[in-house]
């Protein structure tokens, strides 16, 4: 939780309303049951998160954050977000980057280091972390794949 980064708040902040949804549902008094969502985000909101996340993958995004720009709670957007892309949050942004990543590795002068900041990493052993868990290889074997 101490080392920031990619995704590291987005995680945290996702990971504690799950909690907090899971102890209400678990814990509450209430005896109203609602239907679980089973619907994504309407297209202009979507489009809207996108380009967003597009346009700050090298910034600490926070679900918060995100869902304020869908105009829903963190909860509702999260169950949202995973209905329209098939992924939770965290996941979903976190595998942006490592596409933003990969186009990043064709420019042979960039250092890895570099690159790891530039798209929002907090070292290049995060991104490499990250990186693999995503395609199998290291940003240097991609890299030395692509020549």
């Amino acid at each position: 939780m101490s080392e920031s980064g990619a995704g590291g708040r987005l995680y945290f902040e996702g990971l504690a309303t799950m909690l907090t949804v899971h102890l209400l549902r678990t814990y509450g008094s209430s005896t109203l049951s609602l239907p679980p969502h089973r619907g994504g985000l309407a297209p202009r909101q979507k489009r809207r998160v996108l380009d967003y996340i597009d346009e700050h993958l090298s910034d600490e995004l926070g679900l918060v954050e995100l869902s304020g720009i869908a105009g829903l709670s963190p909860h509702h957007f999260g169950e949202a977000l995973k209905a329209s892309v098939g992924k939770p949050p965290h996941r979903f942004v976190m595998e942006r980057r490592v596409e933003h990543v990969m186009e990043l590795l064709r420019n042979e002068e960039l250092a890895i280091a570099e690159i790891a900041h530039a798209a929002g990493f907090s070292s290049q052993s995060r991104l490499t972390e990250n990186f693999r868990r995503v395609t199998g290889l290291t940003p240097g074997q991609f890299r030395r794949s692509r020549r």
